[in-house]
């Protein structure tokens, strides 16, 4: 292979070349005293002065490498892309990427590397070396950058700093990333699919995983590949259900440092990410992003199905799947399937009857926190959702996207087949259809019932069981709605308000009823 390697320093008096610095220097002796590269004291370590151009360097390597950007006409070019690099050593590891040799092998796996480097950095994740160690926390790193960059999360030094912003950054490849976002500069293009790219790692995570399929790491357990290795090692922890992570406050333990980190948050009630718009604060970058396009109103991912877009990823990923009819969480006891991780364990805990959040009011216990939040809410009156459009509060967020298709958008996606009836949300249609086709039936009487709750409360009749009862005066009933409103009349709670005459009802059934004294329905 024919490749140019050029002599890289160029005398700035008479214009001759040199290959080699020293001969460069010996040169420049010859023309004038008082234009050489001088030796000199400062601040007791030695400079490098060179009185062409003024600049000064703390070693001899940095004075070598500025004398040949100087002279960035004369470098070593590539005969494959004609780029050019100042060090022929630096040009070899490019070569690689044109000629995919990778001559260095991996002795304990048998994986191939473009470059030496590359590969001291693998064989540790073998050997488990670590010999960088940080003197604040005594944490190992295998590589000395990273250790660096730890360090300033103790020492609070983010020397990067956004020229668009003033935000400041521990290192130099999170403030490239960052400057992405101002720039919106995707240059690196797939030559596959013409998708662009704003981080090179990024990109080649996108080249392996989506068409290449070079150098995956598989999952023993499901067989799933990752681009990356800490990726898969990552994802093996959802099968050997390791969480390496402890929260020193409660022992808490997970499996990602990252959730640690947003865990430990809740606890000193730190938010670190303030928004520009409202200056609310949030634990975590992405929550901070997912909340400033409400001002931006950006929806920046598409669905190729119907064109609908979404704030984030993660949204896009799971509405993808209402289409897809992808369900990939499915629980063990029952095999129901889930298209959300937090809706399968949401429903693990309907199995034993877990409800570890219980309300400081009246002690109703939850499965899930969130669901605790919002019926504190009903003691304490607080709707913190408000519509932009009509100034109308609402409890949940859930409650006030509802109430904006609705009323506002009038956007309704989903129709019954059945009725033509149309529906904001899949779910509500899903719900709806069963009215036409009743799946569930009676095994005693046959009867056929729209939904799985309503066929086990029926069951009940004929089997007579009444599993909940009233602590107060014993007496028993078939489902916990009935328990609930029955307990009612004992502590004369009257959690349903009308929004009207703030007139109160103990159960929802008894204020829609009133509700239509004011409507006139």
């Amino acid at each position: 292979m024919e490749v140019g390697l050029l002599r890289p320093f160029a005398c700035q008096f008479c214009k001759q070349n040199f290959h080699c610095f020293d001969e460069f220097k010996k040169h420049l002796h010859r023309h004038t005293r008082r234009n050489k590269l001088v030796l000199g004291k400062r601040q007791g370590s030695v400079s490098f002065y060179q009185r062409v151009c003024r600049e000064r360097w703390i070693d001899h390597r940095h004075s070598k490498y500025h004398v040949r950007s100087e002279t960035s006409d004369n470098l070593y070019r590539c005969g494959y892309s004609h780029m050019g690099f100042l060090y022929y050593s630096t040009l070899k590891e490019h070569i690689t990427t044109h000629t995919k040799e990778k001559p260095y092998q991996c002795d304990c796996c048998q994986k191939w590397f473009a470059h030496l480097s590359t590969l001291k950095r693998h064989v540790r994740t073998h050997n488990k070396e670590k010999q960088y160690e940080c003197d604040y926390c005594q944490k190992s790193f295998s590589r000395l950058d990273h250790l660096k960059n730890h360090i300033r999360t103790h020492t609070e030094g983010k020397p990067y700093q956004c020229d668009y912003c003033q935000k400041s950054f521990a290192s130099q490849a999170n403030l490239t990333r960052h400057i992405s976002i101002h720039t919106e500069e995707r240059p690196y293009q797939c030559s596959y699919c013409q998708k662009s790219f704003a981080l090179k790692q990024n990109f080649n995570y996108h080249l392996r995983l989506t068409h290449t399929k070079e150098d995956l790491y598989q999952c023993n357990y499901c067989q799933k590949e990752f681009a990356f290795r800490g990726h898969l090692m990552s994802h093996m922890r959802i099968h050997t259900e390791e969480k390496p992570y402890q929260c020193h406050y409660c022992q808490k333990r997970f499996t990602q440092r990252s959730n640690l980190t947003s865990h430990i948050r809740t606890h000193t009630k730190e938010k670190p990410y303030q928004c520009q718009y409202c200056q609310k604060g949030f634990t975590t970058s992405s929550h901070l992003t997912r909340h400033i396009r409400t001002h931006t109103k950006e929806k920046p991912y598409q669905c190729h199905y119907c064109q609908k877009s979404f704030g984030c990823n993660s949204d896009l990923r799971y509405h993808i799947r209402t289409h897809t009819k992808e369900k990939p969480y499915q629980c063990d006891q029952c095999q129901k399937s889930y298209i959300k991780r937090s809706h399968l364990t949401s429903h693990i805990k309907t199995h034993y009857k877990e409800k570890p959040y219980q309300c400081c009011y009246c002690q109703k216990g939850f499965s899930r926190n969130y669901d605790l939040t919002c019926h504190i809410r009903t003691h304490t009156k607080e709707k913190p959702y408000q519509c932009d459009h009509c100034q109308k509060s609402f409890t949940t967020g859930r409650q006030l996207a509802s109430h904006i298709r609705f009323i506002h958008a009038r956007e309704k996606l989903f129709t019954c087949d059945h009725c033509q009836k149309k529906f904001a949300y899949s779910s509500h249609l899903i719900s709806h259809i069963r009215i036409h086709t009743k799946p569930f039936q009676c095994e005693y009487c046959e009867k056929t019932f729209s939904g799985k709750n309503n066929l086990r409360d029926h069951i009940r009749t004929h089997t007579k069981e009444k599993p909940f009862h009233c602590d107060y005066c014993q007496k028993r009933f078939i489902t916990s709605s009935n328990l609930t409103r029955h307990i009612r009349t004992h502590t004369k709670e009257k959690p349903y308000q009308c929004e009207y005459c703030e007139k109160s009802y103990t159960s929802k059934v008894n204020l829609k009823l009133h509700l239509r004294t004011h409507t006139k329905e």
